[in-house]
Parts: structure tokens; sequence; C-alpha cells
């Protein structure tokens, strides 16, 4: 064998071997929480306090238009049951219900295998690949692992002094900055951080007028998403639908910040969030909990993520 054809050879099992070992990765960033991280966390805790950030589930809920509507009917009322357990003495009843939804449905928690670049998912791992009957074979939601960091709100409408921000006011690294600094959170935003917005759209208008709600979003924009991802946070959301600015900052790209978040960095976006709470008792800084359901291949999962102070 020639030494060209040799060379050739070698260095395109190293080229793969480089690849194979860059696809391992199927957990973004979240992979940076360490305990330590995690303790420090835990420390931030002073009253007990907790917060929960979740909209409640029901319908008529607000979907974006890619998703499916939630469906939601009782399966097994108390009479039915009655009547199947009739047999046991002690009259025992139970009910059940049957929901069927898009795992992007209320607040949820995008995976790393929710959006790509073409047909390039994050880690380089390939669409058209692992994309199957149930989901696909990597980057699902079942990859990710039990959120517990360090939280921190940025509020803008507070920062602009206003009740809510306006559908396609993109969100700045200086707003974010400038907020944190009104806000006084020390530190700013740290490696392992969760990132949360308030703009004020979700408590105006969420089942109240759900069609404005869903005609465009106030939100980060590029610059911001960017910003986030150099400092080294796991997941960020907002109180919106898409999480960022719609309509988009140029008409010929769409859900770039997804891209920047997802695909290039692994960060998990959370859209939805309840974060009024937070902005009205002026509670910047916390311990965020986030557990999305483990379902193997799915793009992303309902949470109800919790701050306590």
């Amino acid at each position: 064998m020639k030494q060209s054809a040799l060379l050739a050879i070698v260095l395109a099992v190293i080229v793969l071997t480089v690849q194979s070992s860059h696809a391992q990765d199927q957990v973004g960033a979240p992979k940076n929480l360490t305990p330590q991280i995690v303790k420090n966390a835990v420390s931030l805790v002073k009253e007990g306090k907790r917060y929960s950030l979740a909209r409640t589930l029901e319908i008529g809920i607000p979907t974006h238009p890619f998703h499916h509507p939630l469906f939601y009917v009782t399966y097994r009322t108390i009479p039915e049951s009655l009547q199947m357990f009739k047999d046991y003495e002690n009259q025992v009843g139970g009910m059940n219900e049957r929901v069927e939804l898009v795992m992007h449905t209320g607040t949820h928690l995008d995976a790393l295998n929710h959006i790509s670049r073409g047909m390039k998912m994050y880690s380089g791992y390939d669409a058209g690949e692992i994309t199957g009957t149930f989901g696909t074979s990597a980057l699902g939601v079942e990859n990710v692992p039990p959120l517990v960091t360090r939280g921190v709100l940025v509020d803008v409408a507070g920062l602009k002094g206003i009740e809510h921000l306006d559908k396609g006011y993109a969100i700045t690294p200086k707003d974010i900055e400038d907020a944190l600094a009104r806000q006084g959170v020390t530190g700013g935003i740290q490696k392992g951080d969760v990132v949360l917005f308030y703009t004020g759209w979700g408590a105006k208008w969420w089942m109240k007028d759900n069609a404005m709600l869903s005609s465009g979003d106030p939100g980060p924009g590029v610059a911001a998403a960017k910003y986030l991802a150099e400092k080294g946070i796991v997941a960020t959301g907002s109180d919106t639908v898409a999480f960022e600015v719609v309509p988009f900052e140029n008409p010929k790209r769409a859900f770039e910040a997804h891209q920047i978040l997802l695909v290039d960095n692994g960060i998990h976006i959370m859209e939805n969030l309840k974060t009024e709470e937070l902005a009205k008792d002026k509670v910047y800084e916390f311990l965020f909990v986030a557990l999305p359901l483990p379902l193997k291949g799915g793009t992303g999962s309902p949470i109800h993520p919790v701050a306590i102070k």
C-alpha cells in the first residue's frame, strides 16, 4: 500500500473517531452542573418560599401553530368504577382521564433534538439518521438530567418601567446587564445558571386573549442568545410562547436564537413560564428546580419548574 493511501486511511480513522467521540454528547450544557454548583444553589434558600413557574394545563390553552392543541377528556368515572369493583364490599371508586398533547404544550422544556440547522442537530447528529417512528434515537429529552441550580430572573419589563414589552421587542445584552444591575444581582450571570425572563407578555394575555398572546413575542434577540451562551448557562426561558423575539429580527432567518442555544451550544429553552410572581416579589436570585419527563426520544417535555428563595 502506498504511503499516501495509508496516510489517508489513518486520517479518515482519526476524523471518524473524533466525530464519534463528539457525537457521544447527548446532554448538552447541563453536563456542566457539578455537585458544587448544586450545593451553591441550595445555599441560596433563606426563607423556603416556593414559587410555581408553571401555567395550568387545561382545555383552550394557547399552543404555537407548529404544535397540536391539547386534548383532554375524562376516561373513567366514579359510577363506572363502582360497577367494575362491585364485588368488593368497601365500595371503592376511582376515576382517570386521557390526555393527548405535543410535548411542547404549556410550560415546557425543549430537548436538543427539537431544532436543527439544516439536517444537523446538536453535537453533529444528522436528523435523518436518528429520526424514527418514536422520536429520535439520540438527543431525546430522557437525556436531560434534573435541573437543580442557581436561577436568575431578568425583569426587562421592570427595567423599562412598563407593564409589558411589546411583541417584536428584541431584548439585548445591554438590557440584561442593565436589568441585573438594577436588581442588585451580585456576580451577574454565572456558569451553570438558569436564566429566566419576565417580559409581562404572558401575564397580560395568557387565557385572557390567546390570539394576542400568540400573535408575536418580545424576547431575546440573536445578540442576547449569543451573550447567554458565552456565559455558560445550562438553560433559559421566558413567559412567552416562542421564547425569542417574534417577528424575527431578520425576516429571512427564523428561530435563530433557538439554533444558537439548542443546536450550537446545547442550552435548553423553556417557554410559557409564569414569572410574574417572582417579578412582583422582586425575587431575582433563587434555587431553581425542574424535572423533565424522561420520554425516550422525545423532543421536549411539559415541566413544573419551581423557584425557591
